[in-house]
């Protein structure tokens, strides 16, 4: 024999052990109910799509949910029912982002933002993370130049 095949003979013995010992044993649930129960869990929060590690979970609930931004960053909106996240909005220190499901509408310091499908009967999750740079992220003052308007 060549060393090549007692390679493949050492493998396949060790993987019929492998088979021989765990392999086709009940757990007393169907694989098609384990595969629905990983789908349906909700993911941990720091493995949210679209959701950075740093960002921490400043408030969440049904109906209407509100957050004012204590320094310059970003709100993430991620719709828990859905197991999605819905967008990235970014604020000013003092800036106030409020969802309605019940209006089906957001607003970011007063002004309308387009979010499709929103619903009273959802659970919204709204994370913050500061800017690099402000107030919150290491002590410094995040500022803003502003661009003038084009005529």
């Amino acid at each position: 024999m060549t060393i090549p095949d007692i390679r493949f003979l050492i493998a396949f013995a060790a993987a019929a052990s492998l088979l021989s010992l765990g392999g086709c044993g009940s757990t007393g649930t169907s694989s098609t109910e384990a595969e629905e129960a990983m789908v349906n869990a909700e993911p941990p929060e720091n493995l949210r799509v679209g959701i950075p590690p740093q960002a921490t979970k400043v408030t969440e609930g049904r109906g209407t949910v509100r957050y004012t931004a204590p320094t310059a960053g970003s709100i993430y909106l991620y719709d828990l029912s859905g197991n999605n996240t819905l967008g990235q909005y970014f604020v000013q220190p003092g800036q106030e982002f409020v969802v309605s499901g019940s209006a089906g509408r957001a607003t970011l310091a007063s002004n309308e933002v387009q979010i499709p499908n929103l619903s009273a009967s959802r659970m919204y999750i709204l994370y913050f993370s500061p800017a690099p740079g402000s107030q919150g992220d290491d002590g410094q003052a995040f500022r803003i130049t502003p661009i003038p308007a084009q005529p």
